[in-house]
């Protein structure tokens, strides 16, 4: 596999992962980070944040629904 496939959108792993896109910024926004990203340029001028994720680096997702 291309590393340059491996950036995509967080919104996109959501898709990929069928998860909510909310955990993916948690992943990013959490100290230290769980996943490694870039913050795209043109973010900072609308004051909106864009980022680009590396999907090779996410940490396992847990099952859903309460443990047993």
């Amino acid at each position: 596999m291309n590393k340059d496939e491996d950036w995509i959108t967080p919104q996109a792993l959501a898709v990929e992962l069928d998860i909510n896109a909310s955990v993916i910024y948690g992943w990013i926004t959490s100290t230290p980070a769980k996943i490694v990203f870039k913050e795209l340029g043109q973010g900072e001028k609308t004051g909106k944040k864009r980022y680009l994720v590396d999907k090779s680096t996410r940490p396992p997702l847990r099952g859903r629904g309460r443990p047993a």
